[in-house]
C-alpha cells in the first residue's frame, strides 16, 4: 500500500476508458494529419511551389477539407486531454492525501528527454518536448480558482497571441521603418527557404546518417521560431481548458454533462 505522501500509476479499475479511447482517436488523427502534411513533403516545399500544387480544383477541395476537418483539430483534442489528465491525477492524489508534484515533475522530465531524442535523432516534428515544458506551467494553476483558470484561457487563446502577432507584424516597421522591415522579412524568407531546401536534400539522401544529420540541423535551427511564443501560449490555453474540464468531471460524468457536451 503506497504511503500517503506518494503518488503512482493509476489502478486499472480507476482508468476512465472514454479518455483512453479519445486519446487513441486523437493520436490516430495526428497521424493522419502528419501523413497529409509532413509525410507528403508539402511542408518542406517553398511557399510558391506549395501554392502551385493547390491550383487544380481537386487539390483545392482536398486542401480545404483537410484545413476544416483535420488540421490542428486532433492536436487540440490531445492537448485538452493532457490538461484533463493532469486534473484527474491531481484530484486522485489529493483524495489519498498525496502530492502529485514530485511524480508529475519526474514524468515531465522523462517526457522531455524522450521528446528531445525524437526531435534530434528521428524527426523534427516533435510535440512531446513542447508538452513537457508547457506542462510544468500547469503546476502554477493547480490551486487557482476556476475563474482565474478560465481568465487565463481567454488571455492565452486570444489576447496574448493577438498582441504577439501585432508586435511581430508592425514592430519592425515602427522601430526600423518600412523599407528596412521589408528587407529583413525578405531575408528571413530566403533563409527559411534555404533551410527547407537543405533539409529536403538531406532527407532525400540514401545515407541514413546524412538524413538524420539534416534533421538534427533543421531542428536546431528552427528552435528560435518567431511563431513559437504564440504556439506555446495556445498549448497552455488548451491545457488549462482541460484542467477546468477535469475539475468538473466533464468527461467522467458524461451523462450528467451530456447537454453541455452536445452543445460543444
Amino acid at each position: 500500500m503506497p504511503e500517503p505522501s506518494s503518488a503512482g500509476p493509476v489502478d486499472l479499475s480507476e482508468r476512465v476508458h472514454l479518455l483512453d479511447a479519445l486519446r487513441g482517436f486523437a493520436l490516430g488523427g495526428v497521424f493522419l494529419s502528419n501523413s497529409l502534411s509532413w509525410f507528403s513533403g508539402r511542408s518542406l516545399l517553398p511557399r510558391e511551389q506549395a501554392q502551385a500544387l493547390d491550383a487544380p480544383l481537386l487539390e483545392t477541395v482536398v486542401s480545404s477539407l483537410y484545413a476544416f476537418f483535420i488540421d490542428q483539430k486532433f492536436i487540440t483534442l490531445f492537448a485538452f486531454l493532457f490538461g484533463l489528465g493532469f486534473s484527474l491525477q491531481l484530484s486522485r492524489a489529493e483524495a489519498r492525501g498525496a502530492s502529485i508534484v514530485p511524480v508529475y515533475r519526474r514524468r515531465l522530465g522523462v517526457l522531455f528527454g524522450i521528446g528531445l531524442v525524437h526531435m534530434f535523432a528521428l524527426w523534427v516534428g516533435d510535440i512531446l518536448s513542447t508538452y513537457a515544458l508547457v506542462g510544468f506551467a500547469l503546476l502554477l494553476f493547480q490551486k487557482r480558482s476556476d475563474r482565474t483558470v478560465l481568465t487565463w484561457v481567454a488571455v492565452l487563446f486570444v489576447v496574448l497571441p493577438l498582441l504577439i502577432s501585432v508586435a511581430q507584424r508592425y514592430g519592425p516597421e515602427v522601430l526600423h521603418g518600412k523599407q528596412e522591415a521589408a528587407l529583413a522579412a525578405k531575408a528571413t524568407r530566403d533563409r527559411d527557404a534555404a533551410r527547407r531546401t537543405a533539409f529536403f536534400t538531406g532527407l532525400s539522401s540514401e545515407s541514413v546518417v546524412t538524413s538524420q544529420q539534416a534533421n538534427a540541423v533543421f531542428s536546431w535551427e528552427g528552435l528560435p521560431n518567431p511563431g513559437r511564443p504564440i504556439w506555446l501560449s495556445i498549448i497552455l490555453g488548451r491545457f488549462l481548458l482541460g484542467l477546468w474540464a477535469g475539475r468538473h468531471r466533464l468527461m467522467v460524468d458524461v451523462e450528467r454533462h451530456r447537454k453541455l457536451l452536445v452543445r460543444v
